[in-house]
């Protein structure tokens, strides 16, 4: 009876092992400064340390919108590696006057980004999935944001 279960996964596999997917293409979305408060270290041990740390605000600057952030947080671990975890919440509001929730999650400098809004301008943001990076590994305040397509 198992045997029935693992023909067919066993034909998947090979079928997905066997082709070749295609790299996503990138489309510049907006660049954003973050401005950050104080961290707080809530945790911490031999091998890791653990933050909390406000997003107090910051501008964001794209060919689409432009706005400011209205604040947010960020929780981060930083192992004894040197990596760097980190999970952040914020609100933009566009100039316009739409507010866009960013649900960012990262290990560092590489950030996935997933976007939710009820703008009828902006819903199609809610079907993206993004990708961010800073430009320059020195100024992690300051970041691009790319469609994964």
């Amino acid at each position: 009876m198992k045997l029935t279960y693992l023909v067919p996964l066993a034909a998947f596999a090979v079928t997905a092992l066997g082709s070749r997917s295609t790299p996503p293409n990138l489309t510049f979305l907006f660049s954003a400064n973050l401005t950050k408060g104080s961290a707080y270290i809530y945790d911490q041990s031999e091998t890791e340390i653990k933050a909390l740390q406000a997003l107090t605000g910051g501008t964001i600057g794209g060919p689409n919108f432009d706005g400011t952030v209205i604040g947010g947080t960020a929780l981060s671990t930083r192992s004894a590696d040197g990596t760097i975890r980190a999970d952040a919440h914020y609100l933009i509001q566009t100039t316009d006057g739409a507010n866009i929730l960013v649900t960012e999650s990262a290990a560092i400098p590489y950030v996935a980004v997933l976007f939710d809004t009820s703008s009828e301008k902006y819903n199609w943001l809610n079907n993206v999935t993004a990708w961010g990076t800073p430009p320059d590994l020195n100024e992690i305040n300051f970041l691009e944001y790319w469609q994964v397509s």
